[in-house]
C-alpha cells in the first residue's frame, strides 16, 4: 500500500448510521429553522412597508410635492426587492428540507411536504405581484395627478 493510500484511508472519517441520521435531523432542524426565520422576515416587511409607503403617498398628498410620491415608489421597489431576496431564500430553504424529507421517505418526517404546495406558491407570488403592482401603480397615478395640477394651476 502507497503512502498516499495510507494518507487516503487516514483522512477518511466513518460515520456510524446512527450519526447520519442525527446529522440529517439536525440538517433537517436547521432547514426549518430558516424556513421560520425568512417567513417572519417577509411577513414583517410586508406589515411594515406597506404602510410606511402609504404614509409617504399621504405625506406627498398633503404637501402637493411630486418627488415625495417618487420616493415612495423608490421605497417600495426597495422592499419589493427585499421581499423577492428572503423569497427566494425561503424556497431554497423549502427545497432542501423537502430534499431530505425525500431521502428519509419517512412518513414521520413529511411536515413540509404536508405544508408547501406549488398551487400556494402560484397564488402567493400572484398575490404579492398585485399588492406591489397597486402601490407603484399608485405612486406613477398621483405623480401624474399632481403633475397636472400644477399644469393647470398656471
Amino acid at each position: 500500500m502507497s503512502t498516499d493510500q495510507m494518507n487516503n484511508k487516514k483522512d477518511k472519517i466513518v460515520i456510524k448510521e446512527e450519526k447520519k441520521i442525527d446529522i440529517i435531523l439536525i440538517n433537517w432542524s436547521t432547514f426549518k429553522d430558516r424556513i421560520k426565520f425568512f417567513d417572519e422576515i417577509i411577513a414583517r416587511l410586508r406589515l411594515e412597508g406597506t404602510p410606511i409607503c402609504i404614509a409617504v403617498f399621504t405625506l406627498g398628498f398633503i404637501t402637493k410635492f411630486w418627488l415625495i410620491y417618487l420616493l415612495g415608489i423608490i421605497y417600495i421597489f426597495g422592499i419589493l426587492t427585499l421581499d423577492l431576496l428572503h423569497f427566494r431564500l425561503l424556497m431554497e430553504s423549502i427545497k432542501g428540507a423537502q430534499e431530505i424529507e425525500d431521502r428519509i421517505g419517512s412518513k414521520l418526517l413529511n411536515v413540509t411536504q404536508k405544508l408547501t404546495k406549488r398551487s400556494r406558491t402560484v397564488i402567493h407570488i400572484i398575490g404579492v405581484i398585485i399588492l406591489y403592482g397597486i402601490l407603484i401603480l399608485v405612486g406613477i397615478l398621483l405623480i401624474i395627478f399632481n403633475l397636472l395640477l400644477i399644469e393647470l394651476s398656471y
